[in-house]
């Protein structure tokens, strides 16, 4: 799995810094389904599945919390969004 920060992604033309969404990209190159465990709620409080490529692009329903678990099919790749919120 890969974790990739959406925080100070960018900077812009007035030196503001430009954030993002979180994603946690989800690999299993394995011939059998496996679990992944989701990173503590410090790397996202709520994170939605956008792409599994066993079913292709989702409608964003499924969401899930930090620290559940997630079963990724065989040879197959789930995308994992985190939305950012700005502070208040």
């Amino acid at each position: 799995a890969i974790y990739l920060s959406g925080y100070n992604v960018s900077v812009g033309k007035k030196g503001e810094k430009i954030h993002d969404d979180h994603f946690y990209l989800l690999f299993n190159a394995h011939y059998e389904s496996l679990n992944f465990v989701l990173p503590p709620a410090d790397y996202g409080n709520r994170w939605i599945k956008d792409i599994d490529t066993e079913n292709g692009f989702t409608n964003g329903e499924t969401t899930f919390n930090p620290g559940d678990s997630i079963n990724v099919c065989a040879r197959c790749m789930v995308i994992l969004r985190c939305p950012y919120v700005a502070p208040i």
